[in-house]
């Protein structure tokens, strides 16, 4: 990554350095000193061309308002905010098919009303993108036209990667894999990039303090992840067991893999009323949900990934509503609720996906939605 932060965080300090350190334009990089006139329809396609060419290869930024000579930033130019942020999206929403997902980031200038525009394109699971029925890529520090076999050959790619991330989640059999090896109810919360590699995750020291479960809690205080992590053939991973209902089992299990996967896994077997604990669930998945968000950031993985929460041997179960009702039993052996997401909306908006993902929960138990998150995602328990 060109920047050690999400896009969000960007601010004028970031642009200093770069053009303190003089970093060449390269195919993750390009510098523009202005955008396209109104009237200017050959600029437009310009910069569709552009975002299509990072989609279409591994991503990348593109800052407006900079000037560069010999491909590496001189100065800072600025350029009048009022209406560009809408401008960019919608010469990329007019020009770029299929649409092509992006961000961007104004960042003000000091001494100035006028702003810097970091346009962040991450590589694309969609691709290849068009622009002017033609397909572009980066090739050092230009955006070039590709050869049909180069085509053909991103169709191929992006093909396989579904087919991967398919095959790798079902190797992990979706998270219905209880390690007790029994009937008992198993929790598990997985995350999985779409680009599956070896080397999403680094295994070292630094990976493995930020790992470190003292720094993760739940509401009530108590942990996310119940031990410290310990390195394995696949990265890290952490085990509890203990006694439940007299009985010695895996309590809890969580796998940090070098590709970007991770699985929390949690027994909840010695339940003899069989009513899942559905506000330490919940609890859970919104703790989860922000640590994915810093665990990529950290790794520097900014794409989409898949989300799944998956309940085996649920067939019985119910969820408690307040002291006295319950919902009806599930019906099924197993639950699953799967979500493809881009890692900047679930930043900007994990407490509605946290919502939509228990609303999906109480309505495979014969709910409308889930009473105990309000309209605008925050858990309230008091609410029944």
């Amino acid at each position: 990554m060109i920047f050690k932060k999400f896009i969000d965080n960007l601010d004028e300090s970031d642009i200093d350095v770069l053009i303190s350190m003089g970093i060449e334009e390269d195919i993750h990089l390009d510098y523009k000193l202005e955008l396209p006139a109104k009237q200017n329809d050959k600029g437009k396609k310009e910069l569709a061309k552009d975002v299509s060419a990072f989609a279409n290869s591994d991503g990348g930024y593109i800052i407006y308002g900079v000037e560069e000579k010999d491909h590496k930033p001189v100065n800072k130019v600025g350029i009048d905010s009022i209406g560009t942020k809408e401008k960019i999206e919608n010469i990329c929403l007019h020009y770029v098919q299929p649409h092509a997902d992006l961000r961007i980031k104004p960042v003000d200038l000091q001494g100035t009303d006028d702003q810097l525009f970091v346009v962040w394109i991450p590589k694309s699971s969609i691709a290849p993108h068009m622009t002017d029925f033609r397909f572009y890529k980066r090739q050092n520090f230009s955006s070039v036209p590709m050869e049909e076999y180069e085509v053909k050959e991103l169709y191929r790619r992006n093909f396989e990667y579904k087919s991967q991330i398919e095959l790798y989640l079902l190797k992990k059999n979706f998270g219905l894999n209880n390690p007790n090896n029994d009937e008992s109810l198993w929790i598990s919360f997985l995350s999985c990039p779409h680009f599956i590699t070896d080397n999403i995750m680094p295994v070292n020291e630094d990976m493995k303090k930020f790992l470190d479960p003292n720094k993760y809690h739940l509401t009530k205080g108590d942990f996310l992840f119940s031990e410290f992590p310990q390195y394995t053939l696949t990265g890290f991973s952490s085990e509890h067991s203990g006694n439940r209902g007299g009985k010695k089992a895996i309590i809890q299990r969580t796998v940090w893999e070098r590709t970007g996967f991770i699985q929390l896994g949690k027994y909840y077997g010695y339940i003899e009323e069989k009513l899942i604990p559905i506000m330490v669930v919940i609890e859970i998945l919104e703790s989860f949900l922000k640590f994915i968000i810093s665990f990529y950031e950290k790794i520097e993985y900014s794409a989409n990934v898949k989300l799944i929460l998956s309940m085996q041997n649920v067939q019985g179960w119910a969820i408690p509503i307040n002291q006295m009702d319950a919902t009806s039993t599930y019906g099924e052996k197993d639950l699953q609720i799967f979500r493809d997401i881009n890692l900047l909306d679930l930043r900007e908006n994990y407490n509605l996906l946290l919502k939509d993902m228990c609303n999906q929960l109480f309505q495979g138990f014969g709910e409308q939605d889930c009473p105990f998150i309000d309209n605008i995602g925050n858990i309230d328990f008091n609410r029944h």
